[in-house]
């Protein structure tokens, strides 16, 4: 048993379609929020409005809004625990799929479960764009690999309606910031193969594929913008020491491994606490896992930081032996530090 959530804006006949589908003896409930649709489209929902709990925004306010304003209802009418599929207006979404994701975060109520579309078939090519290069950077930022990032049918269990209210974004980029969120929490994200037609999807949506796009890829930005700053910082640091110790009477091997050293010592600490902040649970828990949690990090990152800074150094001084300027040097052994970064030691240090 459980509750079909389903924003809709402006939408045609395949939300009272898909109304009618979701009338199953394992669905208790469906909400439908009308996310400030125009006078335009009322006769669609007169339709269902006998048929589910309508919710009604008086402007647009983004599907990850509209998606909230009906958690909220389900937070003060839910009278027990239950399981909630989140679906679109469109029809794109067979409701086999959807039950089956339902019976999914009844399973598993302490995930969130995704529908994974195939990309194989056709898939209109803006949406298929969009989504390989979020789902990359999600894979470089949080250190989990999600094929379909902005997948539109997923499930959750009730227990996680703070957690979801709570994510960051209130249009299309909410559903990237789900994953984000999940992940700083310590909850694990799961995918399961689902069908989609997009034969009439495509005449509804409201995906602008631009503006949207940008607000999804501007979830991604500070926790990829910690990293990269850090490492510009890393690499400023190390040319100013460099050409000041230049002026004393050093070995080339010495300046160097000088000036990487301090340059290390002086962002290392900056990384953890900025990389910390983005990448780990900012609950706090009462039972004191939060501080085991904090203990473990930092000895991973105190492991683990030493031979990033003994590669880098490696990298830079067989650059140098080599005939190639210090900065240069730099900024190439950096970009290979960050390569590793992105993809696997933050990943170890702090989503372990």
């Amino acid at each position: 048993m459980g509750v079909a959530v389903i924003p809709s804006y402006e939408p045609n006949e395949n939300l009272v379609q898909l109304v009618e589908d979701l009338h199953r003896p394992e669905i208790d409930e469906i909400i439908v929020v009308d996310d400030g649709s125009s006078a335009a489209y009322r006769p669609v929902f007169d339709q269902i409005k006998d048929k589910c709990t309508l919710l009604t925004h008086p402007l647009n306010m983004g599907k990850g809004a509209a998606i909230k304003t009906a958690l909220r209802y389900l937070s003060h009418h839910l009278s027990q625990d239950t399981g909630m599929v989140f679906l679109e207006d469109d029809g794109k979404y067979s409701t086999e799929d959807a039950l089956f994701l339902l019976e999914q975060c009844q399973r598993f109520t302490n995930i969130l479960i995704l529908g994974q579309r195939d990309f194989d078939v056709a898939m209109p090519g803006r949406f298929r764009w969009s989504n390989a290069i979020s789902s990359r950077l999600v894979k470089w930022a949080c250190g989990i690999t999600i094929q379909d990032v902005q997948t539109g049918l997923r499930a959750a269990y009730s227990t996680q309606i703070p957690l979801l209210l709570n994510t960051p974004g209130d249009r299309y980029e909410y559903e990237a910031s789900q994953i984000i969120y999940y992940t700083k929490n310590k909850r694990h994200v799961l995918e399961f193969p689902i069908r989609v037609d997009y034969k009439h999807a495509q005449k509804t949506t409201h995906y602008h594929t631009m503006g949207d796009s940008l607000r999804v890829f501007g979830t991604l930005a500070p926790n990829m913008g910690a990293t990269i700053l850090c490492l510009l910082l890393n690499i400023l640091f190390f040319i100013g020491l460099y050409i000041g110790l230049s002026w004393l009477s050093l070995q080339e091997t010495q300046t160097l491994l000088a000036a990487s050293l301090a340059a290390f010592l002086l962002t290392a600490p900056l990384n953890y606490f900025m990389t910390r902040s983005l990448s780990s649970s900012r609950s706090t828990l009462r039972d004191g896992s939060s501080a085991r949690r904090n203990r473990k990090e930092l000895t991973r990152y105190l492991t683990a930081a030493p031979l990033m800074f003994l590669l880098s150094t490696a990298i830079l001084w067989g650059l140098c032996y080599v005939g190639v300027h210090f900065a240069i040097s730099k900024v190439l052994a950096e970009a290979v530090c960050l390569f590793i970064n992105l993809m696997l030691y933050r990943r170890l240090v702090f989503l372990a």
